[in-house]
């Protein structure tokens, strides 16, 4: 952490648990929230296996509310779901194979779908995070068009900007992206390791990272958020990691994972004691002197396990969806005087 700054950010709780149906994750992909406290988990599943594709609904008390959506080509399902948003509870839903957003409402119906294949105005070539602004337009990710694009909530194109590069204001394979409480845009440029910064209108105001595992370096990020009091949170996916900076981009803090046993998964345990014995007898925070941090996550339980997004409520709290673990590791911003 750095210490010249007056806040640490502080573990709190581990929501979820691996489950390929009903209640449960199964690579978890992005999370968004509804009223009353609702929290919209979507599961991408893992690539070839069809199982666990869903949206699950439950909140930060780890209240289960039912899941909705499943894998294919029909009005509400999905293939290869990317991102979630939730905009006057209606939740959108974006899909990089079928290159379509699809509606329902909140308690799982599904409403309509739009989207066209293509690299026009207007077209969608692999959108993954999804975004509304304080107006009601939805700002997309364009993934494999380089670029981001907005729309109304009903679908008509109403804007865009970047294209393929390594330049300011340029893309490679961009993937999150969120809007600040004054309107700038932050968009995580994923194989270019840093995130830009953007004007509410698509102007480029400046950008921050390089490639490397230091400190302010990033190995593919995949998310950005940003509170109110304007710090940046940004899941480091290939480095296993979410870091901190200040609205100025200092770095403030990195995050390894801190998890625990969710409630749900202390339930599952309870009710098969042969598991439970089995992680009894089992070593979950192994010492390894290891570089490698795929392989300490992948050894360590704690650890995140590539981390793909991260959320934060209207309380402030901090949701990091990660993935490889099938869990949501919340956080809070402990300020000091």
């Amino acid at each position: 952490m750095n210490k010249t700054h007056n806040f640490q950010i502080i573990y709190e709780e581990t929501l979820g648990a691996a489950a390929m149906n009903n209640r449960g994750f199964y690579y978890p992909v992005d999370l968004d929230f509804g009223a009353k406290g609702k929290i919209y988990c979507l599961n991408r599943a893992h690539e070839g296996d069809t199982s666990g594709v869903r949206v699950c609904v439950l909140d930060s008390d780890s209240n289960y509310y039912g899941v909705f959506g499943s894998n294919g080509y029909n009005e509400g399902q999905f293939i290869y779901a990317t991102g979630i948003a939730v905009y006057d509870e209606i939740v959108y839903v974006s899909d990089e194979h079928l290159n379509k957003i699809s509606l329902f409402d909140s308690s799982g119906e599904f409403i309509k779908r739009w989207g066209i294949p293509g690299s026009k105005e207007g077209q969608l070539n692999g959108p993954s995070a999804i975004k509304f602004d304080l107006n009601g337009n939805l700002y997309i990710v364009d993934h494999l068009n380089n670029r981001i694009q907005v729309f109304d909530k009903d679908g008509k194109y109403i804007s865009g900007f970047g294209s393929y590069g390594t330049n300011p204001g340029q893309f490679n394979l961009p993937w999150g992206i969120t809007i600040d409480s004054l309107g700038f845009i932050y968009v995580s440029d994923w194989r270019n390791d840093r995130v830009q910064k953007f004007s509410h209108e698509g102007g480029f105001v400046s950008l921050f990272g390089s490639s490397g595992n230091k400190n302010g370096q990033f190995n593919r990020p995949s998310s950005v958020a940003v509170d109110l009091e304007g710090d940046i949170y940004i899941t480091d996916w290939g480095n296993h990691r979410v870091q901190v900076f200040d609205k100025n981009f200092n770095f403030i803090q990195s995050l390894r994972g801190e998890s625990t046993l969710s409630p749900w998964a202390k339930e599952f345990l309870e009710a098969n004691p042969d598991e439970m014995a089995a992680r009894k007898s089992s070593d979950l925070d192994l010492d390894l002197d290891i570089e490698d941090q795929h392989m300490l996550s992948s050894h360590i339980e704690k650890l995140f396990w590539a981390p793909i997004s991260v959320k934060i409520d209207k309380q402030g709290k901090i949701y990091v969806v990660d993935r490889n673990r099938h869990r949501i590791q919340v956080y809070s911003k402990k300020i000091f005087n």
